[in-house]
């Protein structure tokens, strides 16, 4: 088994996809590096010359010097996650954000009144 790369995420407090990705890390109990873009001005400037663009999340994967990979979108994130550090696939409740979850109870409490 090769040894587990170096992992950083990059992100900013508030992002929620960032938080999915987050979630996850706590669900496997992994701890990385992890480097805010809004506090991190040196963070911001390697993400931006990595990717060319400052959007969050984006999990950097470094196995050597020579082969380091950026992976963005937070699902594909977790995915990785789940299927190199943890236990294949991962929960669908963590592609679920707290907002989408609220849009969800609206519309079922709307369709029940509704009905009533």
């Amino acid at each position: 088994m090769s040894p587990r790369p170096d992992l950083t995420l990059y992100h900013f407090p508030g992002c929620p996809y960032c938080g999915r990705v987050q979630r996850a890390l706590r669900k496997l109990g992994l701890e990385i590096t992890q480097r805010d873009i809004h506090q991190d001005p040196d963070a911001r400037q390697t993400l931006e010359a990595a990717m060319g663009r400052a959007t969050v999340p984006v999990l950097h994967i470094d196995n050597t010097a020579a082969d380091a990979r950026w992976l963005p979108e937070s699902a594909d994130i977790v995915r990785y996650l789940y299927a190199e550090q943890g236990q294949g696939r991962p929960p669908f409740w963590l592609f679920i954000s707290p907002v989408h979850a609220v849009m969800v109870l609206v519309v079922l409490s709307w369709l029940v009144w509704r009905w009533l």
